[in-house]
């Protein structure tokens, strides 16, 4: 989403106590920690993470679920979350989604209902509004992993799962400041 922009560490602080629920935190967290769109992170089947009373180490998405639909996606689950998403897993007894509607039915939570548990988040934990949506969780995934694998595009593009680098380009909020440090040493 254009216009988004990436959450920084102190504002997850700010905003992991506010969730009121396990359901809603495990999708922030899965959101920070895979990078997946929040239709895609919607999609996920109890059966693509949850097998035989454990957690899998990775996160599918099928391609059918995918932008573009071109191929699936698998990402390592981090090993930092992977407790508190089999504590929920646990709790999904016969529900077929991993964010199932609470409205009935065997189907997913609704973007509607994801973007405002986002944003009622934002609010209560009292972070800058301002250009924040789903999409920030992505983003932050984008500048974290960026980062930590110092500064090589062709392998953010990979972990964004993006078909072409100026995508992956787009999604990189350039500081500022670095960039006027580095000009005023010419």
């Amino acid at each position: 989403m254009i216009g988004c922009r990436p959450l920084s560490d102190e504002e997850i602080a700010q905003m992991l106590p506010v969730f009121r629920n396990l359901r809603d935190r495990v999708l922030f967290l899965l959101g920070l920690k895979t990078g997946y769109r929040i239709s895609e992170l919607l999609s996920i089947k109890l059966e693509d993470l949850y097998h035989n009373g454990q957690v899998s180490n990775r996160v599918i998405v099928t391609r059918r679920n995918m932008k573009g639909r071109n191929t699936s996606r698998s990402v390592i689950l981090s090993p930092a979350i992977k407790p508190i998403v089999e504590e929920y897993c646990q709790t999904l007894d016969g529900k077929s989604y991993l964010f199932p509607s609470r409205q009935g039915g065997d189907c997913a939570m609704s973007y509607k209902r994801a973007w405002r548990i986002f944003k009622d988040a934002i609010r209560d934990a009292q972070v800058d509004r301002q250009h924040t949506a789903t999409h920030s969780m992505r983003k932050t995934f984008a500048k974290r992993i960026y980062e930590i694998l110092e500064k090589d595009l062709l392998k953010t593009k990979e972990a964004l799962g993006h078909r072409r680098i100026d995508s992956t380009i787009s999604y990189l909020s350039f500081d500022r400041s670095e960039i006027d440090d580095a000009i005023s040493k010419v």
